[in-house]
């Protein structure tokens, strides 16, 4: 089974007055074998992000169809075993590393001392747990991410979405994120970026770009 396919998945977005049109994403057909760190790299506007949204349902087709693990992107339930870092995340700046991971937790149907230890376990992964009681608005750029990345894996979820998931990291903090990602218990991960830096992480890389209006996905 693929994680993920698409059928000319296509969205076009409208101005505020509905004079102008945006073609975000165009025809996209997109097969993602399960079981790989899957990166897909391009520019700013190649329509990445807009991808994700789309499988992700947080934005609909205009046109086309897709699936993730098997499902219809319609079908709301497999949203339980997706989990999702968006890019330039924020969270309520008065609340504390380990009560960030906490709410997303409970939302995500985890509770009680199962979700207690995983908190634990996902901080002591990202190099955070001594700063579990600070609050966020205290964390530099990289801590945030670390911490981003600890709640797209709260809920152990069976596919990652990771959209520019080194932004922010220092040299040093990049050498340890294939050692953190080889640490996730999941059977996809799905990296989206513009940086090249990608192309060290990933198992399969495709690049997205427009041709001519159409949106293209090459090896």
């Amino acid at each position: 089974m693929n994680s993920i396919e698409t059928n000319e998945l296509t969205k076009v977005y409208s101005s505020s007055f509905g004079n102008k049109k945006v073609q975000a994403l165009v025809d996209m057909n997109l097969s993602v074998e399960n079981g790989t760190i899957f990166g897909l790299l391009g520019p700013n506007g190649a329509g990445k992000t807009t991808l994700v949204k789309l499988l992700l349902g947080i934005t609909f087709p205009t046109f086309g169809s897709a699936k993730i693990l098997g499902e219809n992107i319609s079908n709301y339930k497999i949203k339980s075993r997706v989990g999702y870092l968006p890019e330039n995340h924020k969270y309520p700046p008065y609340l504390t590393g380990g009560e960030v991971l906490n709410f997303f937790g409970k939302l995500s149907g985890v509770d009680g001392n199962i979700l207690d230890k995983k908190i634990d376990e996902l901080l002591d992964m990202m190099k955070l747990l001594k700063w579990k009681k600070s609050k966020v608005k205290t964390y530099s750029k990289g801590m945030m991410q670390r911490l981003g990345l600890a709640q797209a894996m709260i809920n152990d979820p069976d596919l990652i979405f990771l959209d520019e998931p080194t932004d922010g990291f220092s040299k040093e903090q990049l050498g340890n994120v294939r050692e953190i990602l080889d640490e996730i218990q999941s059977p996809q991960i799905i990296m989206v970026s513009h940086e090249k830096e990608l192309e060290s992480f990933a198992d399969q890389i495709f690049r997205i770009t427009k041709v001519q209006g159409q949106s293209r996905i090459t090896t």
